[in-house]
């Protein structure tokens, strides 16, 4: 698969690639699937390995889109994830980006969920900018036309909260930072 997704991303002229885990071994976490015979702690951690995992086999991209989009779906099924109980694998993921010169994506689309919040949470947030990481888009995650923007107001005033100055655009894969 490695090799038809670079095919496709060098035929084509992208401004902008942002990479997300929505499948870990086979299952997403948005389906019931995915939670059957595990408990909380079994479902987060593949979860984030192979996020984890993704990101150290593939470079191809821009932004990692909503880190811990798992939790969306998880607390739907009643698992209380917080950042605190995954700080040592979210952290070691934090860290390969930043290294890696790679954002990260405020998605707005959480807000829409049960979870009443963005992917990533506030927790991650700040300690993506702890570690050093600057480079953060806002993406609604809009499935509908409507969506389009959604919660973006609240997106920012957390930004701005956490002591972010900037956002980032993206042309030819080179970041653009905007004043929020």
């Amino acid at each position: 698969v490695k090799k038809e997704i670079l095919q496709f991303v060098h035929e084509n002229d992208f401004d902008f690639i942002i990479a997300s885990t929505h499948i870990c071994h086979g299952k997403d976490p948005y389906f019931d699937s995915y939670y059957e015979g595990r408990n909380e702690k079994e479902a987060f951690d593949e979860y984030f390995l192979t996020t984890l995992e993704n990101i150290k086999l593939f470079d191809y991209f821009d932004v990692c889109g909503h880190l811990d989009y798992i939790a969306r779906y998880a607390n739907e099924r009643g698992f209380r994830y917080t950042y605190a109980a995954y700080a040592d694998l979210i952290d070691e993921i934090l860290k390969l980006l930043i290294e890696k010169e790679k954002g990260i994506e405020l998605n707005t689309g959480g807000y829409r969920s049960s979870l009443m919040l963005p992917n990533p949470t506030r927790e991650i947030l700040v300690r993506y900018r702890e570690l050093g990481g600057d480079r953060i888009t806002i993406g609604s995650d809009a499935h509908k036309a409507a969506q389009v923007g959604d919660y973006f107001p609240e997106a920012t005033a957390l930004l701005k909260e956490i002591g972010y100055k900037y956002y980032c655009i993206y042309e030819k894969h080179i970041p653009e930072y905007k004043p929020l």
